[in-house]
């Protein structure tokens, strides 16, 4: 089958990529040689693409998700991809820890933490961790001292604390 490659051209290597990214997009990590396995599965004699071989490959990929996910399986079922609910923690990662959304992906640690919502125990809990939890966790992280939204409010807080005491009017 590895001759077979030379006679697809780029075909292969752009189905190797749009995997990587499909499953990028479902929090799966596919190294390039999995992915190759992938593609080479789904070649007929002749080298040329079976039919449906790609929407198999997207299925396994899919369920490999769902396992690990299984929390989310209900909304991957019905559409949803996991990159688009973790750039919605990015988001907010970004605007907490003062981030650019694109230096934080579907692998950060934090956005895997959201994504899994396992409680104190392990266990894993349904759907994803809840905002207040999650900025909670971000605010443990010592960058986040370092932000001019930690330093606004401490300066709040110490304004508040001289206000009380009648300091400042």
């Amino acid at each position: 089958p590895l001759a077979d490659v030379g006679k697809l051209g780029g075909k292969v290597a752009k189905q190797i990529v749009d995997l990587k990214d499909y499953a990028r997009d479902y929090g799966i990590r596919l190294d390039s040689k999995k992915a190759l396995e992938y593609v080479m599965s789904g070649l007929a004699p002749g080298g040329s693409l079976k039919t449906g071989a790609l929407d198999t490959q997207k299925n396994i990929i899919r369920e490999m998700s769902k396992a690990f996910y299984s929390n989310l399986a209900p909304m991957i079922d019905a559409g949803v991809k996991v990159a688009d609910i973790a750039s919605q923690f990015a988001q907010y990662k970004g605007k907490v820890l003062e981030l650019p959304d694109e230096a934080i992906d579907v692998f950060d640690e934090d956005i895997q933490t959201a994504l899994t919502n396992r409680d104190a125990t392990g266990k894993q809990q349904n759907g994803v961790m809840n905002l207040t939890d999650f900025q909670i966790k971000l605010r443990k992280d010592p960058r986040w001292s370092k932000t001019s939204n930690a330093r606004e409010e401490a300066s709040s807080y110490a304004n508040s604390i001289l206000r009380s005491f009648g300091l400042v009017g």
